[in-house]
């Protein structure tokens, strides 16, 4: 085990200094999940590694995570605020008050955000706050969408997937996202039990044959999504009611590709053709096992 953290450990090092140094081909810029997903997945590696070997390959990457995280603090992304407010607290390079010393970013570890954001950005970098700063932002964010994006009126209640947008009044859309709260067993920033049980409750109602869509403006879903919301379930009967039509679909479907993560919930096919087959993130199949 010892030796399987530490490759994640020098694997994830050198995926850091690659992206820090721009290293990687330019795709399709994905800020937000990009970013928040790097950082939910550091942050689980460092509680398996624990802090004194996260503190010797983490460090010097804090400036550019830093970074990413004052660029989601503009896009929102709440849970990945929140991750980072627990590695801050866990590397603690003050320990008199638990924030990022001052400096500009070293050149070589990155410290860049999209250019979009990046002045603001730089300049938390730059800066930093304490620890409990972005634990409380990301605190306040989580507690404005409970409010506006809960629809008290749904059969059942619900968290709505927009508000205030006109043509999506009675919106709704899977919450896979959620399920890191409980993997990371972080205290916040989301009333998980609460939000994980209507959720999974109004997913049911949604449901296709082959399960529930991703939201109401597709027939499609992802097998690797779905199997997450389906780990939130508050019991294991609705967790099989929301698993179950995954092993369906592949034990019925007319289709010879290899497995799909994208696919139709009515019909069972391939939602495109040629495209997400056989991809790693089906590995998330396997999300209740991490409980």
């Amino acid at each position: 085990m010892a030796s399987l953290i530490m490759s994640q450990c020098l694997s994830s090092s050198m995926l850091l200094m690659l992206i820090a140094s721009d290293g990687l081909p330019h795709q399709e810029p994905m800020p937000l999940e990009n970013s928040s997903n790097m950082l939910l997945m550091l942050l689980a590696l460092v509680q398996r590694s624990g802090a004194v070997l996260a503190r010797q390959w983490l460090a010097p990457y804090l400036p550019l995570l830093t970074t990413w995280t004052e660029v989601l603090i503009g896009l929102k992304g709440i849970l990945a605020i929140r991750a980072f407010a627990e590695l801050c607290t866990i590397m603690q390079l003050d320990d008199e008050s638990r924030q990022f010393n001052g400096g500009r970013a070293p050149p070589q570890h990155g410290g860049r955000a999209p250019p979009q954001h990046g002045g603001r950005a730089q300049d938390g970098a730059r800066t930093g706050r304490p620890c409990a700063e972005y634990a409380s932002i990301a605190a306040d964010y989580a507690s404005t969408w409970q409010l506006y994006a809960f629809n008290a009126t749904g059969q059942p209640p619900h968290y709505s997937m927009s508000f205030n947008v006109d043509e999506y009044q009675d919106s709704w859309s899977l919450k896979y996202n959620l399920l890191w709260q409980r993997l990371l067993r972080l205290d916040g920033p989301f009333d998980y039990d609460a939000i994980a049980a209507l959720e999974t409750a109004y997913y049911l109602e949604q449901a296709n044959e082959f399960g529930t869509p991703l939201d109401p403006r597709h027939q499609y879903t992802k097998a690797d999504w779905l199997s997450w919301v389906a780990a939130m379930s508050p019991d294991e009967a609705r967790w099989h009611a929301l698993f179950s039509p995954i092993f369906e679909v592949l034990n019925t479907t007319s289709s010879r590709a290899p497995f799909t993560d994208l696919y139709d919930t009515i019909s069972g096919e391939l939602a495109i053709n040629g495209a997400f087959i056989a991809r790693p993130v089906v590995g998330a199949l396997f999300a209740k096992l991490l409980l």
